[in-house]
């Protein structure tokens, strides 16, 4: 699959937006910016096959940039979870890489060989979509609010009552998504308490 090219513009756009951002730039709010100024491609308010395209060309572009402005030394651009920001390039020797150091290394690698591989774009799985998509939610919640849910609260949310298997949660958690997402009638308050339950009852009964 041949991949897009990135317009003077949009490069520009992307460039100055991080440049000029305060603290790390969070990705939902990256996305909101480019979709604000004409390109369509980076909208959120599709389908999740559509906020998936999204997600995946944002990054595939700045691992591509990532590279072009290092060598065009205007900075290291660093591409995280939680942020993206530019790193001044000092002259200060690297020091050597630790031994549990590598496998963080070999993880980063392996994340932007996935995103710089535009046929990904289209054919990553449904369950890999929807992994991403839950990691995008989650980082656009961190970001946005503190945890207003407690344990108790996220079992009545989804009517749930331990024990329960992985699997319950999950098909659970499809049907709560389905009924709450924006684009389907619910409201952005409600699916994301959604999503925020999912997180805290998979970390303690998955």
């Amino acid at each position: 699959m041949q991949a897009p090219d990135i317009s003077p513009a949009l490069e520009q756009l992307i460039y100055q937006t991080i440049l000029n951002s305060p603290s790390p730039l969070k990705e939902y709010d990256l996305l909101k910016t480019l979709t604000q100024a004409g390109y369509a491609e980076f909208d959120l308010s599709g389908s999740e096959l559509q906020l998936f395209q999204a997600h995946f060309m944002l990054f595939h572009l700045l691992y591509r940039l990532q590279d072009q402005w290092q060598a065009a030394g205007k900075g290291s651009l660093e591409i995280h979870t939680l942020g993206i920001f530019f790193k001044k390039t000092d002259k200060i020797p690297k020091s050597p890489v630790l031994p549990d150091e590598k496998d963080a290394l070999a993880t980063f690698d392996s994340l932007k060989a996935y995103y710089l591989d535009f046929s990904a774009y289209y054919n990553t799985q449904e369950e890999e979509i929807q992994a991403l998509l839950d990691g995008f939610w989650h980082r656009f919640i961190t970001g946005q609010a503190n945890s207003n849910l407690s344990q108790q609260q996220a079992l009545e949310l989804f009517e749930l009552t331990p024990p329960f298997s992985a699997h319950t949660l999950k098909q659970r958690y499809r049907q709560l998504r389905q009924h709450t997402h924006p684009d389907k009638g619910g409201s952005n308050q409600a699916f994301q308490q959604v999503i925020e339950a999912y997180e805290i009852l998979t970390a303690i009964y998955e």
